[in-house]
């Protein structure tokens, strides 16, 4: 009994603090002049008046046209229902590794009482979110026939966005994000209704990813070979640049007892000649103090890789090439490299994560047959993890997450 009523007051609880957030954003959006005062007030009498979650979010909905870009859709609410969401363990389909520490979950049946499941112990927890929703029409699925009677469409997709984007945003801790996989098609909607719910400010990016090599096909146009993922802070979000990671099998050699690898000083291939840079054409002395100019790979006259001012003579090492010839290599010590990591700023096109070739091998390598229809790879969503998390915390498995994906935004 004492159990049934915590349970009642925390759903109290979090249903007047939800109220409280929508109507904080009601009055957001009057400042920002996107409804007008009147309708909003008449809006927050019909939040406090509600008498569950999903009632007080399609009220919200009703509040959410955008006038001054011209951002409109018309909202489908689902049907209500006074049914109570609990999730149960299967223990069929659990396992635990003997190393593990954390307990992760997969969270199987339709996200939007996942949500309020997940609201009521990770609310502001929750670093990374990344979702996969429907791309158009055509990829509701049950959703369309469960929750509306009227056709489908755009505005449909938009409706299921809009309250899940809400309860996703309660998840996020002030310094979370979350990202959005979608097509070009649907990207400038999504996207203004992803600036409804996160605000325009904060807003980071629409990141392209080449999901295919050569394109799609199956198109009268263009042969479309990318998407877009959207990318949105909660407020304090900030992009982890990351360190260029040095491979220490690559430093093969022992140089004064060292590990190390050497370079060769002179230019090969292409931009290889003098004349291609007459200022890297200069002398260096040889182990018996003689002039050292650079060759070209067929022996004419070449150019060196540095600039002499930039050429540090205690890191020059001489050792014969191919053809016999004492040539100078550069020589970088692996100390010396750990000592100073490269830091790369993360680039807005992503074309070495992946595509859905590999998502597809990936997904019937585990369950042997492709289980989802829109899956993505694994090395796309540990990119997009290893950019959020902070330099300190980069543990992966420590990050508290809510992934989406399946064409249904499912966890």
């Amino acid at each position: 009994m004492q159990d049934s009523q915590n349970t009642s007051n925390a759903q109290t609880s979090s249903l007047a603090q939800l109220k409280a957030n929508l109507i904080e954003e009601l009055k957001q959006r009057v400042e920002d002049k996107i409804i007008e005062e009147n309708n909003a007030e008449l809006l927050e009498k019909l939040i406090k008046n509600a008498e569950t979650k999903a009632e007080a979010l399609s009220i919200s909905a009703l509040g959410t046209t955008y006038k001054r870009t011209g951002f409109h859709f018309d909202k489908r609410l689902e049907k209500q229902s006074e049914a109570i969401h609990y999730l149960a363990k299967d223990e069929t389909l659990s396992f635990r590794d003997s190393n593990s520490v954390l307990t992760h979950s997969l969270i199987i049946g339709d996200n939007y009482p996942a949500l309020l499941n997940l609201l009521i112990t990770y609310r502001q927890k929750v670093k990374v979110i990344y979702i996969d929703p429907p791309y158009g029409k055509d990829d509701l699925g049950e959703f369309a026939q469960t929750n509306y009677n009227n056709a489908i469409s755009r505005d449909n997709l938009l409706s299921m966005l809009y309250p899940r984007l809400v309860l996703a945003k309660e998840l996020l801790k002030d310094d979370g994000v979350i990202f959005c996989s979608i097509d070009d098609r649907n990207q400038a909607y999504v996207k203004c209704l992803f600036d409804e719910v996160f605000g325009e400010r904060n807003f980071v990016s629409s990141l392209v990813w080449q999901k295919k090599k050569g394109g799609s096909q199956d198109s009268q146009d263009f042969a479309r070979e990318h998407e877009y993922i959207l990318c949105h802070k909660k407020f304090l979000w900030q992009i982890n640049d990351i360190t260029q990671e040095q491979n220490e099998k690559d430093f093969n050699k022992i140089v004064n007892g060292k590990k190390a690898k050497i370079l060769k000083l002179e230019k090969w291939g292409i931009g290889s000649l003098k004349e291609d840079a007459p200022s890297l054409y200069y002398s260096i002395k040889d182990t018996n103090g003689n002039d050292f100019y650079p060759a070209a790979p067929n022996g004419v006259e070449g150019r060196w890789r540095k600039k002499p001012e930039n050429l540090d003579k205690e890191h020059i090492f001489w050792q014969k090439d191919s053809k016999g010839r004492l040539t100078p290599y550069e020589v970088i010590y692996f100390d010396e490299v750990q000592n100073k990591e490269k830091v790369i700023k993360t680039r807005t096109i992503f074309t070495e994560y992946g595509t859905t070739t590999d998502a597809t091998k990936e997904i019937q390598a585990i369950f042997e047959n492709k289980v989802f229809d829109t899956p993505k790879p694994i090395n796309l969503i540990k990119h997009l993890l290893k950019i959020s998390t902070s330099a300190n915390n980069t543990n992966l498995d420590n990050a508290q997450l809510y992934g989406g994906g399946g064409g249904r935004m499912s966890s």
